[in-house]
């Protein structure tokens, strides 16, 4: 019995020797200054979250009316401390969308989330200006594309029927 408890105390003062050791590494070599020797470094989480840009389709399909989809597509900000984790709770938000309900000719809807179009690291802080998204894409005529002041949504003007600006958050609560 002796022998098991001294056998204990030694890994348990081999394991401090080695600490020490570690630790005298970081100390003797400025190259590795800043490292993390410990064994937490492959498990540790990044200190902050980022934010991502996550386009979400989503499409209304009514019964018996294969034919075409109404879509919508929507483009999120996601803060999260990976892509992956970006991409779990993007993913989250488009199925939390996801219902059914009559419309008004009686007609079954089903609201169906289609899956991501995108997910695309934001590389600045949020700030005035910053590109959240941006779309590199041919057109014959683009003057027809933008308006004029007085012909913009936010200083009275209707939008298409097509469109509809939504300023509600999908809380996802993550497990970070």
């Amino acid at each position: 019995m002796l022998v098991v408890v001294g056998g204990v105390i030694l890994i348990m003062t081999i394991a401090t020797y080695a600490v020490k050791a570690v630790r005298r590494i970081e100390t003797d070599l400025p190259e590795l200054s800043g490292v993390n020797m410990s064994p937490k470094t492959s498990t540790a989480k990044p200190d902050k979250k980022q934010w991502y840009a996550a386009t979400l389709i989503v499409r209304d399909r009514v019964e018996d009316h294969d034919d075409s989809y109404t879509c919508d597509e929507q483009i999120r900000l996601i803060q999260a401390r990976s892509a992956e984790k970006a991409y779990k709770k993007a993913y989250k938000v488009g199925k939390a969308q996801e219902t059914v309900y009559l419309n008004n000719a009686g007609e079954m809807v089903y609201r169906e989330f289609v899956g991501l179009q995108d997910l695309s690291l934001i590389q600045s802080d949020l700030a005035d200006g910053v590109e959240l998204r941006s779309r590199v894409f041919a057109h014959a005529a683009p003057q027809e594309l933008v308006h004029t002041q007085d012909e913009l949504s936010i200083f009275g003007a209707s939008l298409p029927k097509e469109w509809l600006i939504i300023g509600e958050a999908m809380p996802i609560h993550d497990d970070e």
